[in-house]
């Protein structure tokens, strides 16, 4: 290395001297500048390239080091490196590791593609090179650590087949680290004034597991969900099943190296959810899909704690359905009661792929079931408005039935937030009415001759459309507010009317008449000033 930087050294002042022989100051200064890794100009860029150049070939003739390399790749800017990806990575993989891991180098390397991509050509090449010595790694923190630099740049300059397999292999890394227990991101330490010698630990994936020594205690669950009972003498758990497995291994607290692995997937996951909320710079639809649309995502949550998994959910909602927050300016109630249906709702929504749909109702289930009665209610307001984003978003075109599947699940995973539901019933009312209007658009066109096939699309349609008021009947009983109540009621029996489904409309009009006692006298919902009850 000192060869290396001595011969640098002659090579700059040459370069340098001619350089001053062949131009004029003020060049000789951008040269300079160059030399020295910075520049703004063309003529900097220009003059970069050869001494880039010549620092690689000083490089592999006197020096073989990973840490130098590492210097040398930070000190020009990404531009000019990744036009020399190719051989970068090749140099990469000889170098000798001292104070920076071969492993470490390449995800130096990802950050600098990430800013500036290799040529088309050199991209996939330049992924599959670097892949065959990154997959072999077995440490966790510096694979994690090389595949989040890795995973930007796929997200912006690759497609999302390069995508989807860089995350199945870091799930799988993941994996094979907690079964091998250089992992333990869910952990909880045990209290101290524990009675007696039983410790209470967690497993890996998040379920409490009761431990005690010596004589017989009571069953315990395992983390595959299996019962143990422990038995005295060897120190060993009979299962139901008959086998027998050691049960006294208390989980130690995490070591520095186990702390910097999960510090370091938090911050991969991190990356993921911050480029939920990015668009892609080919003009794709968003950075979020691919990453949303797998189950790796999935994957990823289940290993942090409740609290911090929860936190990443909302983060992951905020980002995926920040835009449909951004354009929806009415609510379907009101939408609905002007005969206009949601058209501002329905032009931002997005959510079609059926996987994408149910990896993001899973991550809006885990923010739901965060809450409880002691919740405070800007947290159920704040939920609540990530969660109706999901909901608005989701459109899945003419396929009407399809979409009413979905609020069912939708009203199944979040009972306790009435905003939700509310929404629900309003949007399945304008399905009702969108089944309407599809069947009349098709009537219309072949009003002179109508057919057996229109006369059966208007009794589906007539079906399809008591479907959805027999959801809004389940549904609204289900929300506290009277009065919000009472005009759901009054709203559903105008729509069954539309429908011609007079018994349904007969109903919600009879449970609007039988809520009227309970009311409240005031629209606030206070209660009457027994001064006003006197004089009356």
């Amino acid at each position: 290395c000192c060869q290396f930087m001595t011969t640098l050294a002659a090579s700059g002042s040459s370069s340098s001297s001619s350089s001053s022989e062949s131009s004029t100051g003020g060049a000789h200064a951008a040269h300079a500048s160059s030399s020295k890794g910075g520049g703004d100009d063309s003529g900097d860029s220009s003059a970069a390239g050869p001494l880039f150049d010549a620092v690689l070939a000083q490089y592999r003739d006197y020096c073989n080091d990973a840490t130098v390399l590492l210097h040398v790749v930070d000190a020009f800017e990404p531009k000019r490196v990744s036009e020399r990806a190719a051989a970068l990575v090749t140099l990469a993989k000889r170098a000798e590791p001292s104070e920076v891991s071969t492993v470490a180098l390449l995800g130096k390397l990802g950050s600098v593609f990430s800013k500036a991509p290799p040529p088309k050509h050199h991209r996939l090449p330049v992924l599959n090179e670097v892949w065959k010595v990154v997959a072999k790694c077995n440490d966790l923190a510096d694979y994690v650590d090389c595949a989040t630099h890795w995973l930007d740049c796929l997200l912006k300059h690759y497609s999302d087949r390069e995508v989807e397999v860089l995350l199945n292999d870091v799930v799988s890394h993941v994996e094979a680290a907690v079964a091998r227990g250089d992992l333990q991101v869910k952990t909880s330490t045990t209290a101290a004034a524990a009675a007696g010698n039983a410790t209470t630990t967690t497993t890996t994936t998040g379920r409490p597991q009761q431990q005690q020594r010596g004589g017989g205690g009571p069953p315990t669950t395992t983390a595959a969900g299996t019962t143990t009972s422990t038995s005295g003498g060897e120190g060993s758990s009979v299962q139901k099943n008959g086998t027998t497995a050691k049960s006294n291994e208390e989980v130690q607290p995490p070591t520095q190296k186990q702390q910097v692995a999960a510090q370091r997937l938090e911050d991969l996951v991190q990356m993921l959810v911050e480029s939920c909320g990015k668009k892609r710079k080919d003009g794709k639809s968003g950075e979020s899909s691919v990453v949303l649309a797998s189950d790796h995502l999935l994957k990823l949550l289940d290993l942090f704690r409740p609290h911090r998994k929860v936190e990443i959910a909302k983060e992951l909602l905020a980002g995926a359905c920040s835009s449909s927050s951004a354009t929806t300016t009415t609510t379907p109630f009101e939408d609905l009661r002007r005969g206009g249906g949601q058209k501002n709702v329905r032009r931002a929504s997005r959510f079609r792929d059926p996987v994408l749909i149910h990896t993001v109702l899973e991550i809006a289930r885990v923010a739901h079931d965060s809450l409880d009665s002691l919740s405070p209610e800007g947290e159920r307001k704040h939920v609540a408005s990530l969660i109706l984003g999901f909901v608005d978003r989701v459109d899945v075109g003419r396929d009407l039935e399809r979409q009413l599947g979905i609020y069912v699940e939708c009203r199944a995973a979040f009972p306790n937030l009435d905003a939700v539901l509310d929404r629900l019933v309003c949007l399945t009312a304008t399905l009702a009415i969108d089944a309407k209007r599809l069947v009349g658009r098709s009537s219309s066109a072949s009003s002179s001759k109508r057919s057996s096939s229109s006369k059966a699309a208007t009794d589906r349609a007539t079906n399809f459309a008591k479907a959805c008021l027999a959801y809004c009947h389940v549904t609204i009983p289900s929300i506290n507010g009277l009065f919000r109540r009472f005009d759901l009621l009054i709203l559903l029996g105008h729509v069954a009317l539309v429908q011609a489904c007079l018994p349904h409309a007969d109903t919600f009009f009879k449970a609007a008449v039988a809520l009227v006692p309970d009311l409240p006298r005031n629209a606030d919902g206070r209660a009457d000033d027994p001064e006003e009850e006197e004089d009356d």
